[in-house]
């Protein structure tokens, strides 16, 4: 029986590399791994599971597209070479300590889904991410805290959550003047925010390891 496929988040410095380049260079190997949580949750991955590619101390962190996994985990070959930030003389060729994975470029997101939104979005307060000291590099998320990402990145930058009056004004000031499904914005509308009972999110992507589309509906 095939594994159901798993969900991940993977967090990237910009500095370090973007899902620009990741879509410019189609795979990429996602070395530098060097926390022991971290390096296990790698090691779990499948091929064809999917991540949600965040982009960390950015500003503003969030994430800001879609990998699929490419290669199961393998001994990441910078831990053996002198002279590297990320070589580890206590690791040895026979017995490796560290692992990394490569990935597949799939999409970028409409618009970044950031750290403060997935705090406030109803069904994304459990996201290991948003909890206090429990934010590795590589962390598992739900099916549905997946699809919930997604679709508040497709809400094509016309619905935006504010905590405070202020935040409010700023968005609306962002998304006045805004093109939205070929419209121009000149008024926006202000509401309350209420407990969302439920939301219904649908999509379509490529699926490189089938090679035909993959439909996600929840």
């Amino acid at each position: 029986m095939t594994p159901a496929r798993r969900y991940w988040l993977m967090k990237c410095e910009p500095e370090a590399y973007t899902i620009d380049a990741l879509a410019r260079d189609g795979t990429t190997s996602w070395e530098g791994v060097r926390n022991f949580q971290a390096r296990n949750f790698l090691r779990e991955m499948r091929l064809g599971d999917l991540a949600l590619f965040y982009a960390s101390t950015a500003d503003p962190s969030g994430a800001v597209g879609v990998v699929e996994i490419a290669r199961e985990a393998y001994p990441d070959p910078l831990q053996f070479q002198p002279g590297h930030e990320y070589h580890d003389p206590t690791s040895r060729q026979e017995k490796p300590k560290w692992y990394t994975v490569d990935v597949r470029f799939v999409e970028k997101l409409r618009q970044i889904v950031s750290l403060d939104t997935m705090k406030r979005t109803p069904g994304l307060g459990k996201m290991m991410v948003v909890q206090p000291g429990r934010r590795p590099s590589v962390q598992p998320v739900t099916k549905e805290e997946f699809e919930m990402v997604l679709s508040t990145a497709a809400r094509k930058g016309g619905i935006k959550l504010a905590a405070t009056p202020e935040e409010a004004r700023k968005h609306a000031k962002t998304i006045i003047g805004m093109e939205i499904a070929g419209n121009r914005v000149e008024k926006v509308l202000i509401e309350e925010q209420v407990p969302i009972e439920r939301e219904l999110y649908a999509a379509v992507l490529n699926d490189a390891s089938s090679k035909g589309p993959l439909v996600i509906f929840s």
